[in-house]
């Protein structure tokens, strides 16, 4: 098959790090190439992706102004929704072009910024959507108040997302938002888990369990969605539960409500806990992977989650961990069994579960062990490929491209 996969991500402002569309984007394509398939990965202009197999084409697309005949109507729409209209009118320009050179099978698109708007048919290919998150779910478990701006974006989206032929999605929690906030029927999204490749994390040595201080551990940014407000008002009792336990939070922590978080977190903490509470702000990835394997315990307290990449990046760093029941986390953490789930709601079980682990060792290496065979075992990326070819052709089945 020839496929295309879209990452229209942009790397963080440090350019330390990159998000989950990302990570998903470069493993599917690595595994995918490594099947025999053709395959392509068109990112914005000014992108330069890592750990990416050679046989692997890496294309860029840029903002294109929108023709005449279109821009009369985007005189509705802010600055905002009309530039993003720009990015997705020069993908549509760009596949087009690629299909001229070689005939495309399948374009995979997320729904992130509403990149599929100018997608609508007639195409000669099927665009198949992948949802993460899309912002009217972010905007709703971060407290977001709704503005007009902020009510057109989500419109532009959801006009993106049904453009697409067919859809996909990584958690059973996010298919169920999905169809309720689009009206999307159950039977046109089909579930397919994240690919993961542990093989990072398996050539660092573990640090093992709780030797001489115990790292908590939390990745993400911090926002009310990952929990910031639960770490919030829990630090000081997690703190107190062991004067050896340090926390460590790596990732975005400056901008906007992200700063109000972390100088709530660190005006609550007394001059002797400061000392224990690491802001490490956004991390590079070789970075980040030393340092799932020499902490201790992850913590993962958010509202709403998909199947995100850092649980699964903890699983595979053999990390005992404590997750909130909520989203996709109680589809890959079974409670009791590779990991403890707590209940938001009464944010202080999370400082129980934690006591549980630090009390009780080789429960906190069991849940380890299994957690580490649960991402091992279902997220092996040759296999999860291998079930998206699979897709792919079905789907090609019932597509009737213009001619």
């Amino acid at each position: 098959m020839n496929i295309v996969f879209v990452n229209p991500e942009f790397p963080s402002p440090s350019g330390h790090d990159q998000g989950g569309i990302a990570t998903y984007t470069y493993t599917m394509a690595n595994a995918c190439s490594r099947k025999g398939h053709r395959v392509h990965i068109l990112v914005k202009q000014g992108t330069i992706p890592k750990q990416i197999r050679s046989d692997v084409a890496v294309e860029a697309f840029d903002h294109i102004p929108l023709p005449e005949s279109v821009r009369w109507f985007s005189r509705f729409f802010n600055g905002e929704t009309v530039w993003e209209r720009g990015y997705s009118w020069g993908l549509r320009q760009k596949l087009l072009e690629l299909h001229k050179k070689e005939l495309l099978d399948i374009v995979e698109v997320p729904e992130y910024n509403g990149l599929a708007y100018e997608l609508a048919n007639p195409l000669p290919f099927p665009i198949i959507i992948h949802f993460h998150t899309p912002t009217v779910l972010v905007d709703f478990f971060n407290g977001q108040k709704i503005t007009r701006r902020l009510k057109q974006w989500h419109l532009f989206e959801a006009k993106a997302i049904k453009n697409a032929f067919a859809f996909r999605c990584p958690s059973a929690a996010l298919k169920m938002e999905i169809c309720n906030r689009y009206a999307i029927p159950e039977d046109q999204i089909t579930l397919i888990r994240h690919p993961f490749d542990t093989a990072p994390f398996d050539y660092i040595k573990k640090r093992g369990i709780f030797p001489n201080v115990i790292d908590v551990l939390f990745v993400g940014r911090l926002e009310r969605r990952k929990g910031a407000e639960i770490l919030r008002r829990e630090i000081r009792p997690i703190l107190s539960l062991d004067p050896k336990i340090r926390i460590t939070i790596a990732g975005e922590s400056t901008i906007g409500d992200m700063g109000m978080y972390r100088n709530a977190i660190e005006r609550s903490l007394s001059e002797h806990d400061r000392k224990r509470v690491f802001f490490l702000g956004p991390t590079k990835r070789e970075e980040l992977t030393a340092l799932y394997c020499h902490s201790d315990i992850f913590c993962i307290p958010s509202l709403f989650e998909n199947a995100p990449y850092s649980l699964l990046e903890a699983m595979a760093a053999g990390l005992p961990v404590i997750g909130s029941r909520r989203g996709g986390i109680p589809e890959l953490i079974k409670h009791g069994e590779n990991g403890l789930l707590f209940d938001p709601d009464n944010a202080h079980e999370l400082v129980n579960c934690i006591k549980q682990l630090i009390v009780n060792r080789d429960t906190a290496a069991r849940f380890a062990r299994n957690a580490y065979a649960t991402v091992k075992n279902t997220c092996d990326p040759d296999t999860i490929a291998q079930t998206v070819i699979d897709y792919y052709k079905a789907r090609l089945f019932d597509f009737r491209p213009w001619k």
